[in-house]
Order: structure tokens, then sequence, then C-alpha cells
């Protein structure tokens, strides 16, 4: 249903055309008498257009319209007036008026163009909105991306860098973009040719090529990119990715034993106050024959956290000892596996197929975060997890978003910087969330939170490195799978 705002001075006009819209079964109107009437309602309500005569007291449907507009709000605006003078149509267009609709005496005929053009100018704004959000989204999944990402047009100007390509680059995005692409590559002219394999092939990977940063510093790189056509097959430009040619070390290792003793400490508190709150339910006298059953339930899924978590405890100690080696690991059936400790979580995971490579620590974050929507958000609570299968490169996301109250934005602020193992009330909160952040370092990729206090649900974004040879393989359909009630 579309919810419309239709202003005219005649009452008699606004009571018919509310009729006559109405049982098309495609709107829901609200009217006004006056302009001021017309926009005290948009500022009280949400409407999807706005029918506006043209002739009226005080502000004529003109100046209401630029009123509007002066405002910021492109809502859809139709000039709907017996007026039929040309220059008013014109100044009405130039003003950012949709359509202008003439009145007459064949209502079926007159309302059935008003119908049409309402749903045109409506299907249009929604259409533009939907794809506002999609390049918002692209944008926010390239910048959250684990590996540098650079855009090159089909000049060789760089268009667009994500932060990690700025650390890695010495650049900021600001100096760089509109740039040929010489500013940053010692061989450009090898470059281009990478480039133009990439056209011809459709694809380019694992091509070396030596980046010279901002500081002068040569750094070799194994360089992806892939051609941008649009929907018109119009060529714009390249999708490129970068990765340090260089044998991965694990270089801070010894920076990690602090940090996890930390977290050694918060398991082994939760370990013994699960089993005290248990312990204690059983030794209450008084329950019923109905009542120990469903401790004997409670029990049994105790037991099997507390094992659950002597086994992170364990590994996070073989982690700072002997640094685990990285292998591949078979991602989505891994989640679900953690997923069926938490039956009374309305969990639903979409069917992707990959092989990331990790450490055995990656099991525990996906439990670790199902456990902390339980704890904090309670039985019920919606979960989705989700990885998009058209993401290109070296790295996969995979969004892990709850609907439950949400996060405080002070301690967002602190998981996404690795921060929350300082004093104070911050710290005493988010416990949990620095367990999630400390074994995800050891797993070798990144998480971060998009959530704002206040607004419902919180949405985690996993970065983890993909296992190559089973990359395409293991490509699966969209559909989604949910695990409720297993």
């Amino acid at each position: 249903m579309i919810k419309i705002l239709i202003v005219d001075d005649d009452p008699e006009v606004l009571d018919i055309t509310k009729i006559f819209l109405e049982r098309t079964g495609y709107f829901k109107v609200a009217t006004g008498n006056s302009a001021a009437e017309g926009l005290l309602k948009l500022e009280e309500q949400n409407f999807e257009a706005v029918i506006s005569d043209y002739e009226m007291p005080d502000m004529n449907g003109l100046d209401f319209l630029k009123k509007i507009r002066g405002e910021g709000n492109i809502i859809p605006f139709i000039i709907f007036t017996g007026r039929s003078r040309e220059e008013v149509v014109i100044e009405a267009m130039n003003s950012g008026a949709d359509y202008y609709i003439q009145k007459g005496t064949d209502l079926k005929s007159l309302f059935a163009e008003l119908t049409h053009k309402i749903l045109l100018a409506v299907d249009k704004k929604r259409s533009e909105k939907a794809l506002e959000e999609a390049n918002e989204y692209k944008n926010r999944l390239i910048e959250s991306h684990i590996d540098p990402l650079l855009t090159i047009d089909d000049r060789y100007k760089i268009m667009d860098i994500n932060s990690a390509m700025e650390k890695l680059s010495g650049y900021r995005k600001d100096e760089i973009e509109g740039k040929d692409l010489a500013v940053l590559f010692r061989d450009h002219e090898n470059a281009k040719s990478a480039l133009a394999i990439a056209l011809k092939e459709n694809n380019l990977r694992d091509y070396p090529l030596d980046i010279v940063t901002s500081y002068g510093e040569i750094i070799p790189i194994l360089f992806h990119a892939a051609p941008y056509i649009n929907e018109k097959m119009e060529f714009l430009g390249f999708f490129t990715e970068f990765h340090e040619y260089k044998e991965e070390k694990n270089e801070h290792a010894g920076e990690k034993i602090s940090k996890n003793e930390f977290y050694l400490d918060i398991l082994t508190h939760d370990i013994r106050n699960m089993i005290m709150v248990e312990t204690g339910c059983l030794e209450i006298d008084g329950n019923s024959e109905e009542e120990q059953s469903l401790w004997e339930k409670r029990m049994r899924n105790l037991i099997g956290n507390i094992k659950h978590l002597i086994e992170n405890t364990e590994a996070m100690r073989q982690s700072d000892e002997n640094c685990h080696d990285l292998k591949p690991v078979e991602l989505r059936p891994l989640i679900c596996r953690e997923a069926e400790n938490y039956p009374d979580l309305d969990i639903t995971i979409e069917d992707f197929g990959c092989m990331v490579v990790a450490d055995d620590l990656l099991g525990s974050v996906f439990y670790n975060l199902f456990n902390n929507v339980k704890k904090h958000c309670g039985a019920g609570t919606e979960v989705r997890i989700s990885a998009p299968e058209y993401e290109e490169g070296s790295a996969i996301s995979v969004f892990f978003e709850d609907f439950g109250p949400g996060i405080p934005g002070d301690i967002i602020e602190g998981f996404n910087v690795g921060d929350l193992t300082e004093n104070g009330n911050s710290g005493k909160k988010s416990h949990g969330l620095g367990l999630i952040r400390s074994i995800m370092d050891n797993c070798g990729g990144q998480i971060m939170i998009l959530s704002n206090e206040g607004k419902t649900g919180t949405k985690y974004i996993i970065s983890l490195k993909k296992h190559f040879p089973y990359e395409e393989s293991l490509l699966l359909s969209e559909k989604s799978v949910c695990l409720k009630n297993r």
C-alpha cells in the first residue's frame, strides 16, 4: 500500500480524489486543505508521493513544491490542477515536479492517468533508493575488506582505494584519487600490461608487481584484477586487489600471551560461575518431578558448554605455546556444528560454500558469538549468517547478524580497535566480546561490528582468507537453510 498526500483547497475535490484513488487498492490517502497543512503533515508522517493543486490561497502549488525541494525533500510531486497555461507547466517541471496533470470531466480516464503517473513516480523513486542502498552496501563491503583494494578507470586513473590500501601504500584516499597508476607502480607499463591481460581474459590472478609507497619503500605484491562492465556492457575500468608477496610469519606471538592470559582467566571464571549456579539450583529442596527433569536437561546442556569452554582454554594455551599452523577449513559446516549447540536461538545460515585458511580456534569464534547472543538477547533471538557469493578476491566476508537490542557505542568502538581489556564499565560489560576478538586475532582474520547504540540488532563482519584450490568448486546456490528446532 502506497501512502500519498493530496493537497487541495476544495474539500469536494479532495473527497472525490481520495475515493477514486483508494478504490484502486494501491493507495492509502491523506489530505490537506492548504500548502501549509501539507507541509505540517510531511513533517509528521512519511509519504511516498504528493499530489497538489496549483491554485491555492496563501501558497500555490508551485511555491509548495519549491518549499519542499528547498528543504532537500525529493519525494515524487505531481501537480494536479485545472490550469493549463504552458508557462505554469514549464515552471512546474523546472522546479522539480515529476508530472503535471490537468483536471477534466472524464473521471475514469483522469484517475486512470493519475494512478498510472503516481505508480511510475513511486517506482522510479524506489528504484533510485534501492540503487543508492546497493551502492552504499557495496562501498561498506569494499571498505571492510581485509585486503588492499584499488579501482582503476579505463584511462588508468585511480578511482578509489580502501583503508587497507591506504595503510599499505601510505597514501590517503584524497591524495591518490584521480592520479595515474604510475604514482603507485614502480613499472607502470608492466602494470598496464597486466590490466590488458585482465581485460582480455576477464580475470587476472597472482601477477607479480612492485608498488612504491608514499615514503619510497618498494613492496613486492601479487596483483589480482578484473574488468568492470556495467549493465549496458560498457567497459568502465578495473577492480584490483593486492597481496604482499612474502612468507607469512606470526610476528606478534609474544604480544598475544598477556592478552590471552587475561581472557583465559575470564573463561575459567565463567566455567566456575556456570557450575555454581546449576549445582545450587539442583540442591534447592522441594523441586517437583517436572522441575527435576528440566534441571537434568539444563545440566546436560551445561556439561556440553563447559566441555567447549575447556577446549577453548586449552586451544588458546596451545596457541600461545605453539602458534597454531593455519590450515584449510570448510566454513559453513563448521558454523552449522557450532549452531547446533544453541537450539533455542532462531538461527538461519545461508547456503554458501567456501574453504578458508584458519586455525583450530575458528569454531570457537562462532560458538562464542552464539553464546553472546543467547546471554545478552535471550532465547528465541533471530540470528542470520550469510556470505556474499559474488565477492571475489583472496578473502571472504561472513556476516553474523542478530536482531537483539544492539551494543553500546563505546563497546563497539573498543571492539573494532581491539581495546576491550581496560578497567571500567565498558571493559566489565565486554569480556565476552573481548574473548571473541582475541580468538579472531589468533585465527589470522579480522572482525568488526556495525551497529548503533539504541537501534535494534548487531552485525558482525568476519573476514577470513580463502583457500584458493577449493574456492570456485565449492560455490553453492543461494538457498537458505534454517537450523530452527534441530
